[in-house]
Order: C-alpha cells, then structure tokens, then sequence
C-alpha cells in the first residue's frame, strides 16, 4: 500500500494542457506522428501519441508555433495509444524559452476553466 503523505518527487508543476503535437523520432527517422500534449513542466512534457516511442529515443516535437528536441523518458500503454514522457533539451522558439511556453498553455488552461465555470451574476 502506497503513504499517500509521501511527498511527491517532482521539481516543477505540470501544467495540464490540450495542444497539438507533431513529433519526429530522430533516433528511428522513419518513424512520425501526431498526437496531444497531456501535461508541460519546466523540464519536460507529456504526450499522447498513436506512435510507439522507446525509451531513449531522441525527439523533435512541433508544438505551439515552436520546436521542442529532447528524449523519452518512459512509455506506457494507455487505450491503444502511448502516454509518453519526453525530457526537453532544447527550445527554438524565437527568444523564448520552456517557461514561457509552460506560461502561455497555463494562461490557456486557465481561460478555459473560468469559461466552464458559472456565472453568479447570471442565475440570478
């Protein structure tokens, strides 16, 4: 049985997200896809993807208008697609950086969820 008291391991916060992903296995050229962005921290993302990825594969992910190289992490099998953990290397975004990447889906995320939530003034 698991302590639910330990504290979790994790530097930074994931950031739920729901954005597109293009993704090229530079490890195995061959192989692309496409998919959905799960959750973005600081250091990495996750991804689900119809593309099955091994640990250690070495990645370019086309997301938000940037490119995102790093490695996978871990792979697991959820409903016939890969959730899939990428470590980030390198961010070409302009001058931006992974941070602010990470701030822009935060913004997002937080968009939407205020947009779902209801409207005091209006069921009165």
């Amino acid at each position: 049985m698991v302590d639910s008291t330990i504290v979790s391991l994790r530097l930074y916060e994931r950031v739920p997200a729901e954005t597109e992903v293009h993704i090229k296995n530079l490890t195995k050229p061959d192989q692309a896809g496409s998919g959905w962005v799960l959750d973005v921290s600081e250091t990495g993302v996750a991804v689900l993807l119809q593309l099955r990825l091994v640990s250690g594969d070495l990645v370019q992910l086309d997301i938000a208008g940037g490119e995102l190289f790093g490695h996978v992490i871990y792979v697991r099998e959820e409903n016939e697609s890969f959730r899939t953990g990428i470590a980030v290397e390198q961010v070409l975004l302009g001058r931006s950086d992974l941070t602010r990447l990470v701030q822009a889906v935060s913004s997002e995320a937080a968009k939407v969820e205020s947009a779902k939530a209801p409207n005091p003034a209006q069921s009165e």
